[in-house]
């Protein structure tokens, strides 16, 4: 947790949003309403200059040393034209 804190405040002017964990999930489609399991364990909203900027915020993340073969996905949200 120590690590986490320390990586959000060397990013806090990029994070719009600290997140929170993501445990049970329900995906909904026209045939109803069922549990459903990914490897996302959390969120993160951040804003950049770029997507690549984006990912590059990631790659000192704790979260990469934890397990091999962690991973953080960074997608990219664009302004709904208005």
């Amino acid at each position: 947790m120590a690590a986490s804190a320390a990586w959000a405040r060397k990013n806090e002017r990029a994070i719009v949003d600290p997140g929170a964990p993501l445990f049970r999930k329900k995906r909904v489609t026209a045939a109803g309403i069922e549990d459903f399991t990914d490897s996302k364990t959390a969120y993160t909203i951040v804003e950049a200059e770029s997507h690549g900027e984006a990912a590059r915020l990631f790659l000192d993340h704790p979260h990469l040393a934890l397990l091999h073969g962690n991973s953080i996905e960074v997608i990219e949200c664009p302004a709904i034209p208005g």
